[in-house]
């Protein structure tokens, strides 16, 4: 949205002001309901399952994934400064970019598998506080084609496959919600 308000140059009018201020509020309800269907299967009586995370494992998940964003961004500013200072090579902004990514959904997948997505939200925010505004745009961008063109395809073939009819056909108020 930013770079489309800015374009027609309405970023500081009303007009924009009100819509960075009602697609961040849009975001934060979004991270908000990805926590809740995380820890919504567990106060559901019918479907008591071991292979369920309790809702205090996926809430503490969820401290632990906002409180490593806080200190990253901390510490990102420091981590901008420095890259923008001495220049290195591009490659190490794509490493740098994996790294952190690959991290947040590792602890997001470590509480819960529910908390990955919500990792990559995180981890998102960090980079952006911490990568250099010029150099943001193009690793994103290599990031992105890698995703589309490798990992999109092997994510939506585990979800397919871990998908149990079985538990849909039990409780279908899970898919209805």
């Amino acid at each position: 949205m930013l770079p489309i308000l800015a374009e027609f140059k309405i970023i500081k009018t009303v007009f924009g002001q009100l819509t960075l201020g009602i697609g961040t509020l849009d975001d934060i309800i979004e991270v908000l309901m990805l926590a809740l269907v995380g820890v919504l299967p567990g106060f559901i009586h019918v479907l008591r399952a071991d292979s369920l995370s309790s809702p205090v494992e996926v809430l503490l998940g969820l401290a632990s994934i906002l409180a490593l964003t806080i200190v990253l961004l901390e510490v990102g500013s420091c981590v901008k400064r420095l890259l923008e200072k001495n220049r290195p090579p591009s490659f190490v902004f794509s490493v740098l970019t994996l790294l952190i990514r690959f991290s947040f959904i590792a602890l997001g997948n470590h509480f819960s598998e529910s908390l990955a997505a919500v990792g990559a939200i995180f981890g998102g925010v960090v980079l952006k506080g911490m990568l250099p505004k010029e150099r943001l745009y193009e690793t994103e961008q290599t990031v992105e084609f890698l995703g589309y063109v490798f990992l999109s395809p092997i994510f939506f073939a585990g979800v397919g496959a871990a998908v149990s009819i079985d538990s849909i056909l039990y409780a279908p108020q899970i898919v209805i919600w």
